[in-house]
């Protein structure tokens, strides 16, 4: 009796161990973390229909918001552990096969110990790159290099990050800081800067007989930023372009002055030539200001001072056409030649016809100028001394 209890127990642990020898735990657990993205890959050779593989994730400090079990579905032999990036918190990752009730040990045996802090225990330390870093000589012997913050990333997924960019927007605050280190290949200077700005930039003093390498490195809210680069380069201003730069400049300055010498001189002494407007302007007198005329064909100015009295007959055509505007603004009236208008040129006696009784004028014959026998010559006329 003794001896079939033994047996059947016996064969228990044998079923037993058989079960759990059915489901091979995973092999190659990686993982992958880098930019706040981190994916666990692995390998599994006997792929079976029900074949489920289970993620265990615990944290030092709580997980927060993300699940402490992932589960994906062959074919699948990877999983996205991105939520778990807390800058200063550190994780532990294991990977167990499953078929129905019955699982695989996990793997790997001890797990995976991981973490973005940088002064982290874990085997597994990760970082983000550091952003585009352009570098370009300048003169006197100065290297200019500049990058964009960390923190445009990368504010998605960093809480700190994602808080210091909206003030910065809305009250232009500055953004986290980010502090880094620059080390000059070759000296082995080591320079050490703080940026909080969305541009991070800084000028250098470079040697000018080799090409110029810098390798920079950080940190952003505990975390490491490590270049995408072993280091960053660039050459120096080529000797002549370094030395002779400023003669240039200086030969164009002379050239600039003795042309607006020359072409001022040449205005000066031929003023028929044309000058740039502004210079122009600028050498031109300026004009006396003229009287604006309504018609300039029709008026005549009158001398204000004449040698002798003043005519009541203009001696001329030309001295004044129907009206003239005196200098002092004022219109006198000016009588035209007796017998003939100003409208019409003909002959006076062609005026004849338009006598208003018909007869002749007297005055056309020079009689009664004296002012005698008044009364006897009907004239629409008034007599007039003599004016001489």
């Amino acid at each position: 009796m003794d001896l079939i209890k033994f047996h059947l127990l016996f064969l228990f642990f044998i079923q037993i161990n058989c079960m759990s020898a059915q489901v091979e735990p995973p092999s190659n657990v990686t993982l992958h973390c880098k930019n706040l993205c981190n994916i666990l890959t692995w390998n599994y050779t006997k792929i079976t229909p029900g074949l489920r593989f289970r993620v265990d994730i615990n944290s030092l400090s709580g997980l927060n918001r993300c699940p402490q079990q992932l589960w994906v579905d062959q074919p699948l032999l990877q999983a996205d552990v991105s939520c778990y990036s807390e800058p200063k918190d550190s994780y532990l990752v294991k990977v167990t096969a499953v078929i129905g009730d019955t699982e695989s040990a996990p793997s790997p045996k001890e797990g995976i110990t991981f973490s973005y802090y940088k002064d982290s225990d874990t085997k597994q330390k990760c970082y983000v790159d550091l952003p585009s870093v352009t570098i370009t000589s300048q003169p006197q012997r100065q290297a200019r290099f500049h990058f964009d913050h960390p923190c445009l990333l990368y504010h998605q997924k960093l809480p700190e990050c994602k808080k210091s960019m909206k003030k910065n927007d809305e009250f232009g605050e500055p953004l986290q800081f980010f502090t880094y280190n620059v080390v000059v290949i070759g000296t082995g200077e080591t320079h050490k800067f703080d940026c909080d700005e969305r541009m991070c930039e800084e000028m250098l003093d470079m040697n000018d007989e080799h090409k110029f390498c810098l390798r920079i490195e950080g940190e952003l809210e505990t975390m490491s930023v490590k270049s995408t680069q072993e280091h960053y380069c660039t050459l120096p201003l080529s000797p002549s372009l370094r030395y002779t730069w400023p003669i240039w400049v200086s030969l164009a300055g002379f050239a600039a002055l003795a042309l607006i010498f020359y072409m001022v001189y040449r205005k000066i002494t031929k003023p028929s030539t044309q000058l740039p407007k502004f210079m122009d302007r600028s050498i031109s007198q300026p004009r006396p200001l003229q009287p604006v005329l309504d018609s300039p064909d029709e008026v005549c100015f009158v001398d204000p001072e004449p040698l002798s009295p003043t005519p009541l007959i203009p001696t001329t055509d030309e001295d004044c056409q129907d009206n003239c505007n005196l200098n002092n603004g004022s219109i006198d009236d000016v009588r035209m030649q007796i017998g003939i208008s100003s409208m019409d040129d003909r002959a006076p006696g062609d005026m004849e016809e338009r006598s208003p009784n018909g007869s002749r004028s007297p005055y056309m014959d020079g009689r009664d100028l004296d002012g005698k026998d008044v009364g006897a010559v009907l004239s629409e006329y008034e007599s007039r001394a003599a004016l001489f």
